[in-house]
Order: C-alpha cells, then sequence, then structure tokens
C-alpha cells in the first residue's frame, strides 16, 4: 500500500518532473536488439537451406511421431497401485450420490453391468445429457479419446472387463477420469479467491496510472484530479469493507474465544464417558448381584419346600415306628415261647426242604417213565403197523376185504386215552380158521378151541 499511496498523491505536474514512471518503468527496460538478432541469427545459421524455420523448429524441439500405441508408464499391475485406484474411485462415487452401492469387492473384478453403471455416472457428471445408445465396448473408448485421454483403451479389453488382464488399465482410466472431474470441480471453487482480488486491485491501479498519464500528457488537470478523487471513493469504500470484515472477522474470533472458553471450562468428555462407563458397570454388576440373589432365593425356597416334605414323611415313620413297639410291647409272648417257635420253624423247614427233595425226586422218576413210556409207544406203533401191512397182504384189512368177512381186523394206537376200559375190545372175531403168520407167509390154521373162545369173547 506504501507504493499505491506515493503514486496515487503525485501531482501531473510531479509526474511529468519525475519522467512519468508507468507501465514501462514496472516491466524494466526493454531488451537490447542485439540479444534477438543473435538469437534469430543462431536460429537461421543452425537450420539447413532450403527448409522453412517453422518446420526445423518443429522437427528439433518435439522429434519424430513415435511409431505404435504409447506405452503407459503406470504400475498397472502393482496391487498397491490399484488399491489406491479403488479408493480414489469410491470416494467419488461416495460424495457424489452414486445411485448404487460399491465396495472394494465390487471393483476389484466387476461385473459388466456395474462397470457400465459406473462409467455411465462418471460420463454424466461430464456430459449430463449423456446415455448409452449402443454397446459399452464402442462407446467407452469414443468417449475418453474426445476428453484427450492419452492411452488407448481397446474394445477387446471392455469384452471381459472384470478379467484380471484387461481390468488394471480400465480402472486407471477410471481414476483417470475422476481425478479430471476433481481437478476441475477443485479449479472452479478457487475462481474468486483473494489472489484475485489483489490482481484486481492491481489491474485499477494501472489502469489509474495509465489514465493519469494519458490526462497528464495532454495537460488535462481537471482529469487527473477526477482521477484521484474516483479512486480515493474507491480506496475508500473498499477500506469500509475491509473495516466491516474486520469487526466481523473480530466478532467471529471473539465468539470462537468464548466458545473455546466454554469448552476449555467444561469437563473433559472423555473423562465423563468413562465415568459414565465405570457408572454403568458397577450398575451391570449391582443387577447381576440381585438378580443372582433372586435365584438363590427361589431355590433356597424350593428347598425349604423339600425339606419341610421329608421331615413330615419321618414324622409319618416315626410314628408308625412308635405304634410298632407298642404293639410289641402289648404282646403276651415271653423269650421261651419266641425260641420254642424258633425252634418249630427250623423243624418245618427241614422237613419241607426235604418234602421238596422227595417232590423232586419223583419228578426226576415221573420224567424218566415219560421217556419209557415214549419209547414203549413208539414200539406199539411200529407193531401195529407192522400187523397192519400183513393184514392187509392177507386180505383182512380194510373190512371189505376178501377174507374179513365185515370185520375190521386193523389195529390203532390212542394216545389220549385214559384207561383201558375206553379202549375197543380185542381181539375181534375171527371168521375162518385161518391166521395171519407172525412175519407173513401162508396163512396158518388156528386152533378150533382158540376160534370158540374168540367167538364167546366177542359174544361178550
Amino acid at each position: 500500500m506504501s507504493r499505491r499511496q506515493t503514486l496515487a498523491n503525485l501531482s501531473p505536474s510531479q509526474l511529468n518532473k519525475s519522467g512519468a514512471p508507468g507501465r514501462a518503468a514496472k516491466d524494466g527496460p526493454p531488451l537490447p536488439a542485439k540479444g534477438r538478432k543473435s538469437i534469430a541469427v543462431g536460429l537461421v545459421a543452425e537450420r539447413p537451406s532450403g527448409v522453412p524455420l517453422g518446420l526445423d523448429r518443429r522437427s528439433s524441439a518435439f522429434g519424430t511421431k513415435p511409431s505404435g500405441p504409447k506405452q503407459d508408464p503406470r504400475p498397472l499391475s502393482s496391487k498397491d497401485y490399484q488399491a489406491n485406484c479403488i479408493r480414489t474411485v469410491i470416494t467419488y462415487l461416495s460424495t457424489h450420490n452414486f445411485p448404487a452401492a460399491v465396495s472394494p469387492k465390487t471393483l476389484a473384478s466387476p461385473t459388466g453391468k456395474d462397470f457400465s453403471t459406473i462409467v455411465t455416472f462418471l460420463f454424466q457428471q461430464v456430459d449430463p445429457t449423456f446415455r448409452i445408445q449402443g454397446k459399452v465396448e464402442d462407446e467407452v473408448p469414443v468417449f475418453f479419446k474426445r476428453l484427450s485421454y492419452p492411452f488407448q483403451i481397446s474394445k477387446s479389453a471392455l469384452f471381459a472387463v472384470g478379467s484380471p488382464h484387461s481390468w488394471p488399465a480400465v480402472l486407471a482410466a477410471l481414476t483417470w477420469l475422476v481425478e479430471l472431474l476433481t481437478y476441475t470441480e477443485n479449479a472452479g471453487e478457487s475462481s474468486g479467491t483473494t489472489f484475485e482480488r489483489e490482481n484486481k486491485v492491481e489491474q485499477e491501479f494501472l489502469d489509474y496510472l495509465a489514465a493519469g498519464y494519458s490526462a497528464f500528457m495532454s495537460g488535462n488537470d481537471e482529469r487527473c484530479q477526477q482521477l484521484d478523487d474516483e479512486l480515493a471513493v474507491k480506496f475508500t469504500a473498499r477500506e469500509g469493507d475491509l473495516d466491516a470484515r474486520c469487526d466481523k472477522l473480530k466478532k467471529a474470533n471473539t465468539d470462537v474465544l468464548a466458545e473455546l472458553e466454554r469448552l476449555r471450562s467444561m469437563p473433559d468428555p472423555v473423562l465423563v464417558a468413562q465415568q459414565q462407563r465405570q457408572e454403568q458397570m458397577l450398575d451391570q454388576q449391582k443387577f447381576e448381584q440381585l438378580a443372582q440373589k433372586q435365584t438363590l432365593i427361589r431355590k433356597l425356597a424350593e428347598r425349604k419346600a423339600d425339606l419341610q416334605a421329608y421331615q413330615e414323611q419321618c414324622a409319618a415313620m416315626q410314628a408308625e415306628v412308635d405304634q410298632l413297639r407298642q404293639r410289641v410291647a402289648g404282646q403276651t409272648v415271653n423269650k421261651q415261647d419266641v425260641a420254642r417257635m424258633t425252634m418249630e420253624r427250623h423243624k418245618q423247614q427241614e422237613m419241607l426242604d426235604s418234602e421238596q427233595a422227595k417232590v423232586q425226586q419223583m419228578e426226576r422218576k415221573v420224567h424218566e417213565q415219560e421217556v419209557q413210556m415214549v419209547h414203549v409207544l413208539t414200539g406199539l406203533e411200529a407193531t401195529a403197523e407192522r400187523y397192519n401191512k400183513l393184514a392187509h397182504r392177507l386180505k383182512l384189512v380194510p373190512a371189505t376185504s376178501k377174507r374179513a368177512d365185515g370185520t375190521n381186523y386193523e389195529l390203532r394206537m390212542n394216545r389220549d386215552a385214559s384207561s383201558l376200559a375206553s379202549l375197543p375190545r380185542w381181539p375181534p372175531a375171527v371168521p375162518t380158521a385161518w391166521a395171519a403168520q407172525p412175519h407173513g407167509g401162508e396163512p396158518a390154521p388156528v386152533c378150533p378151541d382158540c376160534l370158540a373162545r374168540c367167538k364167546l369173547d366177542n359174544g361178550r
């Protein structure tokens, strides 16, 4: 401000005396002509004859155009670099109201649908009217080329966008686009800063000097005075604004200091939180002890009820024991009677054991007799069967046989008969004087007395 105030207070006469310091003084003395001439001569001397100057300088400055696509110097295969790119993209999407949820796992290997959604959102940050009309692999490289992306994005990489060999390059392109959008936003927010305001004040003062110098050279003192007054009014107004801003900042600073003092006077929130946590832990312990006490009280009541029931049972059993003792005490049996009854009991027990032994012996004999009877019955059945076969050979069985004469000579065993009276009488009447041989053969003549006796028995 000291330099501005000094220049502002100069009158046209003072400006005339001082040699009119102006833009030329600020910019410094002009370059000597010999310097420029030497540069031009050097350029002309160095370039080959017959070649224009512009073509020679362009060729010497940029060199020949490299053949093939430009190589990407970024470490695309590095896991750390990919992680940083994923964080950059997720941060931008989360702070700009991306309509879907995005996680590092999603961006580690996205599907075609996820990539289409993300790239459409980013392109719409550049052009709000952007819509994917055709295929993603056709429109994405074109859009990046319009944004002057320095590297080539192949369509084959977009066919399988989430594959490990194609996704790192696409992820780097998305990161470049996010950084471009972030830079654009920051550049727009930085407009109108203090630096630009200072440049504006400097420009206004330089305009004042140029107009004042022009009025001084033309001898228009009124215009010079008018310019001085206008500049004074501007500086006065700007000084008032600065004073108002200074007062506002002082008030804000006072409020901040008061708030800081209030916060400092308040207890430490960490200590308060720790104290509250300690109190809550103590309350929790008390509640746990109370709950445990209630449980123990309930169990104690149950045990008391069980004890009362056991005591009642013991009292009932004691009363029964007392009653039995009274009954025993009231009996007239003495010790001699008890001893005698004990001896008789032993004798009776010995007799019982002896009889049980006899019963067991008889049971064994019965079993042996039954076994013997089974053998005898088996032999009788075999004999009866042999007899029936011989009678059948002699044509005595059945009753309709030739020599049976209507009499049934067949023998049958009846195991269910209870006595001999229930069995049929034997032998039956023999009609002829012939009898069967015991072991087959021709019939033998029978004694007439035996035949008469058989008839007599049969008649009975």
